[in-house]
């Protein structure tokens, strides 16, 4: 013990000198080895700032008792560098302590000066307690050994007596214990039973609402199947001929055929919410094309009736969807126009949103850049059989990007020319290959209407058509 209270003061000392010069120095390590680390000694959080901004607010805060990896003091040793979470962190704070770490506690040079402090006052109390125990013992030294065996067996019985005392306290705990334990397990066995009674009530109801939700469902889809045979119907009926048309009439047209388009599309967001999806693209080329080419016709019949000496004969609007709407084309261009003073011509209005893209095409050549598919095959063919049949020149409007109702690019091409420049080909669709007629950009840049001016490209077009006809 004597050895104790002689070595403990020098290691005191030597830990006291060694944190006291950590403290003062501005090494990192102790030793090359022993990070150094400074730690919060405050009741408060400690502010840390950005090392490349130490005017702004903290980025994070030192708790009480926390500390960040030191590495260096600033030229003033107002501020300390270091890294806390894998960032350079500053601290400014008095109220924070350099320390080592030593199995998970940091020992501060306050904390060494207190152990000191303590060891001071305890070393004096503990010999002054001692010397007071020697003097008992002295004192009692003149006991005899007969009343030193009896206190002894008078210790012994006592502490026979209170381990008695505290088995018998024990066993009752135990048995209190199992009590409480057998009564839980009662509980819990009935509490089961509940629950599994309410659980069988439970898949019954379940059961019933999934044949009632299940009802509702069908409801739903065939409600839904009815709007779409509609917009079908109303396609079909709004896509017969209809002579000495107007505006007005074809804007009602397309009116009417938008409304029911918007019903269906409703009806399809409340099928979406039920969790239904039935695979309707409405975008796609089964629905919306019908109205973009609507919106097309109507934007050259304006710019068409604007001008006296034309009148729309007959508008035969064959935009059916090859897909899911089947609508049977008549083969008839959408109109037959009259001029009064150049004689009958039918036009085919055709818009297209962009060139088609070039994986679609199933061929090898590298001509493949720049392709606007303007037709099917089958549609081009059934345009020139028409004109042959009527003896009367056709026409193909092309609007080209932008909007259907305001087009970036316009054309007004010879259906002859057109035939003439494009190729049939294949192309790859979701549902199925379907062959196409593809013109190149450049072989019909010079049908380009700068002006979207229809009406003189029209006549120039029909005379031009004339002369060749007479020669």
């Amino acid at each position: 013990m004597k050895f104790v209270f002689f070595v403990v003061p020098i290691l005191l000392c030597i830990v006291h000198f060694g944190v006291k010069h950590i403290e003062q120095s501005n090494n990192a390590r102790v030793f090359s080895t022993i990070p150094v680390y400074v730690v919060n000694s405050s009741t408060k959080p400690v502010g840390l700032y950005n090392s490349s901004n130490s005017k702004g607010k903290p980025v994070m805060y030192l708790r009480q008792g926390d500390a960040l990896l030191f590495q260096y003091a600033g030229k003033t040793g107002g501020w300390l560098h270091g890294i806390k979470d894998n960032k350079k962190l500053l601290i400014k704070s008095t109220k924070r302590e350099k320390a080592v770490k030593v199995l998970d506690v940091y020992i501060t040079y306050s904390k060494v000066r207190w152990g000191i402090w303590m060891f001071i006052l305890i070393y004096p109390l503990y010999r002054l307690g001692r010397l007071m125990i020697l003097g008992v013992r002295k004192l009692g030294s003149g006991i005899t050994n007969k009343n030193v065996l009896h206190s002894q067996n008078k210790s012994d019985h006592d502490e026979q007596f209170v381990h008695r005392c505290n088995e018998n306290s024990r066993l009752r705990s135990r048995t209190d214990f199992l009590e409480e334990e057998n009564e839980r397990l009662k509980g819990s066995l009935i509490t089961q039973n509940r629950l599994r009674e309410n659980a069988s009530a439970q898949v019954k109801s379940g059961i019933a609402y999934n044949n009632q939700h299940k009802k509702e469902k069908e409801d739903l889809i065939r409600s839904f199947q009815q709007k779409e045979k509609e917009l079908v119907e109303n396609i079909r009926r709004e896509s017969e001929t209809r002579t000495h048309v107007r505006i007005e009439h074809m804007q009602a047209s397309y009116n009417r055929l938008h409304k029911s388009f918007n019903d269906l599309k409703l009806g399809y967001v409340r099928l979406e919410k039920e969790g239904l999806v039935l695979g309707v693209d409405f975008n796609g080329a089964n629905y919306e094309s019908v109205l973009k080419g609507r919106k097309f016709e109507i934007f050259f019949a304006k710019k068409i009736l604007t001008n006296p000496g034309f009148e729309i004969l007959e508008w035969t609007s064959d935009k059916g969807v090859e897909q899911d709407i089947k609508v049977r084309a008549n083969g008839n261009p959408d109109f037959i126009i009259r001029h009064h003073q150049l004689g009958d011509f039918a036009v085919e209005c055709k818009y297209r949103r962009d060139y088609i893209n070039k994986r679609y095409i199933k061929r090898n050549d590298k001509k493949k850049e720049g392709l606007i598919s303007w037709s099917s095959s089958y549609q081009s063919k059934r345009y020139k059989d028409f004109s042959t049949f009527k003896s009367m020149p056709v026409f193909v409007a092309l609007g080209f990007m932008g909007q259907p109702t305001k087009p970036k690019h316009n054309f007004l091409i010879d259906l002859d020319y057109l035939l003439d420049k494009s190729d049939d080909c294949w192309i790859s669709g979701k549902e199925k290959d379907s062959e196409q007629s593809l013109v190149w950009h450049d072989d019909i840049f010079k049908e380009y209407l700068k002006h979207s001016s229809f009406v003189s490209d029209v006549i120039d077009k029909i005379k031009y058509r004339r002369t060749t006809s007479a020669l």
